[in-house]
């Protein structure tokens, strides 16, 4: 069972904590996963939201793994929105490692002169 939930007020909190807030849903939860070759963070976003006052699904289904910022994501039950997911640190360090390989790649092949 997973330790930790993403709520539809954009929380994200520990499984004996859920019964913290009985009028919320948990649209997903955090999940670890490898990112060029570094563990990072994810929010599993499930396919159907769940009351926080049931025990949640042992095997959600996952509609993405979302690893960078997402905002507006809509709880199908309340139809809140939460505020967002941002991404974390292990993320954002391959995300910006991903961008200066590309910029090596671009300055390699247009031989250090900017393209218009």
């Amino acid at each position: 069972m997973p330790e930790r939930y993403f709520l539809c007020n954009g929380s994200v909190v520990a499984y004996k904590d859920l019964h913290l807030y009985p009028s919320l849903h948990i649209l997903g939860h955090l999940v670890s996963v490898s990112d060029e070759g570094r563990s990072v963070t994810a929010l599993a976003l499930w396919r159907e939201a769940a009351p926080t006052t049931e025990v949640p699904p042992l095997h959600p289904q996952v509609k993405v793994d979302l690893v960078g910022d997402a905002r507006h994501i809509e709880c199908e039950l309340c139809h809140v929105r939460s505020q967002r997911w941002e991404i974390g640190l292990a993320g954002f360090l391959v995300l910006m490692g991903n961008f200066y390989r590309r910029v090596e790649q671009l300055e390699k092949h247009h031989g250090g002169k900017e393209t218009s």
